[in-house]
């Protein structure tokens, strides 16, 4: 329904594929609930210490949601990378911190533990598949070991000690990413090390949101299956307490997502189709006044649109428009290996775009494809929320309805102007959708998502509510 509404939609966070991605990962969360529900009726998994260990183990198991960032693990983001820390700051919070305060000492690294085994089993299963596109994975090993740490010297396992796990978690803990994200994530992370400070600034509050939920949800388990306190102090909660504190730390990460999630901008364009004959070609053109962001593109050899060519790309722009850059990078996609003597990949060709030595200069570090199937981006990511792209080539799609449907082809020695990039990474989107249909149905896809949140919490807050209360029976007592 959606598709036949607004036109495809591929990216890993638009409605269909939330609903449909979503569902599979959030459904894990209903594990500790059964585990703790078995325990509460004489089925514990094991016995003593070890039931903790598996509970612990099954908490881990919670983080599948990472699967959201996806679209980073296989190098193609097309959300603000603010939002990567984000996610990986909430997440670590709350599920190291959950582990952590549930088991005690090593609580956090057997969780992390359980995180690390998904992503190697995950990649091993894909190894036997010929020419995949793998995804690669952050190693979230400084979140865990920056809360096993603060542990040793803050005994109180209270909201306190949470929020300030999270905290380190979100900041140092995800500083520690960096290197691992330069020696084996795809480009174009790690983000540009001017960003630092900004991407551990919203992952630093994420952590606090997350570790306040984690230290709710390890509360309410252990009540739920009857495990009895930790023996560490301030293990001791009330379910009112762990609900409110839980329901904290989750609006924290709806507030960050509803604020730097969505990709902005920059100025506006004229969508314009021109047809010579059955040929049709499509241009973007500046709206003059609006803040549009221009380039001047070339090429190092000027064959585009001809069957095999590939050619550096070279964009010079206003230098003062790209210093602040979190990433300057050309994206190839769809493409085939045409002809067979050009290994151009799989399919994917993410390339940085590096400086010449000119102010506001750029070439690609290496040769874009820039005929047949293949579609070329140079892409632009500024603060907070900026993504826009040049559409150096797209071949034409009848099956889009629209201006956008012919052939991109930026000649060469052109200006060109930096477009919204949604509209080219969603070409398929349809132009003439009124807007409070958009309004209507995101309204809704939000909706369902609050809903199942709030129906998760229900669920464990009611369970641990009712924990220890003798049922309501009508059978005669026995004498």
């Amino acid at each position: 329904m959606w598709h036949r509404l607004f036109g495809q939609d591929v990216t890993e966070w638009g409605p269909t594929h939330v609903m449909m991605i979503g569902g599979a990962v959030t459904c894990v969360l209903a594990l500790p609930l059964l585990y703790a529900e078995a325990a509460q009726v004489g089925h514990p998994p094991l016995r003593g210490r070890a039931t903790r260990l598996v509970m612990t183990v099954v908490l881990g198991l919670c983080i599948i949601p990472v699967a959201f960032l996806m679209e980073f693990d296989l190098g193609v983001p097309q959300f603000p990378a603010t939002t990567l820390f984000i996610i990986s700051g909430f997440l670590t919070g709350w599920i190291f911190v959950g582990g952590r305060v549930f088991y005690g000492r090593g609580g956090a690294l057997v969780t992390w533990g359980t995180y690390v085994g998904i992503r190697v089993l995950i990649y091993a299963i894909t190894l036997p598949v010929p020419d995949i596109h793998r995804a690669h994975w952050l190693l979230f090993l400084g979140p865990a070991v920056c809360i096993e740490l603060l542990a040793l010297v803050w005994r109180e396992r209270g909201p306190g000690f949470a929020a300030v796990a999270g905290l380190l978690a979100g900041t140092i803990g995800l500083a520690t990413e960096w290197w691992w994200m330069d020696l084996f994530l795809p480009y174009p992370l790690p983000p540009e090390t001017s960003q630092l400070p900004l991407m551990l600034a919203v992952g630093g509050v994420a952590g606090v949101g997350g570790g306040l939920l984690g230290w709710s949800f390890a509360r309410h388990v252990e009540r739920i299956g009857g495990f009895g306190p930790s023996t560490e102090p301030g293990s001791v909660s009330g379910p009112d307490r762990a609900r409110w504190v839980g329901t904290a730390g989750t609006l924290v990460f709806i507030a960050l997502m509803a604020v730097f999630a969505a990709p902005a901008g920059a100025g506006e364009v004229d969508v314009v189709k021109e047809c010579d004959g059955e040929e049709c070609r499509t241009t973007y053109r500046p709206v003059e006044g609006t803040g549009v962001i221009m380039g001047h593109v070339s090429y190092g050899d000027d064959c585009i649109g001809a069957q095999g060519c590939t050619a550096v790309v070279t964009v010079r722009t206003d230098p003062d428009e790209v210093d602040d850059a979190i990433w300057f990078a050309a994206l190839a996609y769809q493409g085939k290996r045409e002809p067979e003597s050009q290994q151009l990949g799989d399919g994917v060709l993410s390339v940085a775009m590096e400086p010449t030595g000119r102010a506001g200069e750029y070439r690609s570090a290496e040769p874009l494809p820039l005929y047949g199937d293949w579609k070329v981006l140079v892409r632009l990511h500024l603060p907070l929320r900026t993504l826009v792209s040049i559409p150096v080539h797209m071949p034409a799609d009848p099956a889009i309805t629209g201006p956008g449907a012919g052939l991109v082809q930026v000649e060469d020695d052109t200006d060109v102007a930096f477009v919204h990039e949604p509209f080219m990474l969603q070409r398929e989107r349809k132009p003439d959708v009124p807007v409070w249909l958009w309004t209507t149905m995101y309204g809704l896809v939000i909706a369902s998502w609050l809903g199942l949140l709030a129906f998760y919490g229900w669920l464990f807050a009611s369970a641990a509510g009712a924990a220890g209360v003798p049922a309501r029976t009508s059978a005669a007592p026995v004498p």
